[in-house]
C-alpha cells in the first residue's frame, strides 16, 4: 500500500507546476494543475500582505465572512490554496458535497 501511495505523490508532482512570482517583493506561489489548466495561489503571509494585511491570521481575523465559507468549504479548515477564476476572482473548492 505504501508504494502505491508513492506512487500515487510522484504522478500528481508530475500534473502540477509551480510557479514563483515576486509582487512589491513577496514571493507568490501559484500552481498549475496541468492535467485540468486550473491556477491556484497559496493563501498564506505574502498573500495577506498583497491584500492589504500583516500576515494571514490578520486578514481571515477581519474578513470574517471570508474565513466562515473558507471554513464551511473545506472541513472546518483553511485551506492551503485557492483556485483563481479565469476572471480573476479567488475560488475555494467545496469539499463538504459527496456523490
Amino acid at each position: 500500500m505504501k508504494e502505491i501511495k508513492e506512487l500515487r505523490t510522484r504522478a500528481i508532482d508530475f500534473m502540477l507546476d509551480e510557479i514563483t512570482a515576486d509582487y512589491n517583493g513577496l514571493e507568490i506561489i501559484f500552481r498549475h494543475d496541468l492535467l485540468h489548466d486550473k491556477i491556484d495561489i497559496k493563501l498564506d503571509d505574502n498573500f495577506a500582505k498583497c491584500n492589504g494585511y500583516q500576515n494571514l491570521e490578520e486578514m481571515l481575523e477581519k474578513e470574517a465572512g471570508m474565513k466562515q465559507q473558507l471554513l464551511d468549504n473545506n472541513l472546518g479548515k483553511i485551506p492551503e490554496w485557492l483556485t483563481v477564476a479565469e476572471n480573476g476572482d479567488f475560488l475555494v473548492q467545496c469539499k463538504t458535497i459527496f456523490n
